[in-house]
């Protein structure tokens, strides 16, 4: 994998015990800025979102972000991944799904 983060401390990505609020921020502030040059960036958020990771931070985006992500924020690609599709919608100028099939008339 060509992650960055392989290569760097995890105490970067997740919270330690006891960790203040500000000490919080700077470590966010810090792996965020890692995630943000990194070439996986997208699929490792795509992978925390999926499997609703609920600690630390993944793709540059924290738990409590991934919280506030409504399925509109994500690609049509990110939910396919996730193996969620897009809704199919009929428009109303369209006939409901069988109303337009011809049958064959039975002898």
């Amino acid at each position: 994998m060509d992650s960055l983060c392989r290569a760097i401390s995890i105490d970067v990505f997740f919270p330690r015990e006891g960790e203040t609020r500000g000490e919080r921020l700077r470590r966010e502030r810090t792996a965020k800025a890692i995630c943000q040059q990194c070439p996986v960036q997208h699929q490792c958020r795509n992978h925390a979102v999926t499997v609703d990771e609920p600690y630390g931070i993944w793709g540059g985006v924290s738990e409590a972000d991934r919280r506030q992500l409504s399925p509109a924020q994500t690609s049509s690609a990110d939910r396919r991944q996730r193996g969620q599709r897009d809704c199919l919608r009929i428009a109303p100028q369209h006939r409901p799904p069988g109303k337009n099939l011809s049958t064959p008339s039975t002898m």
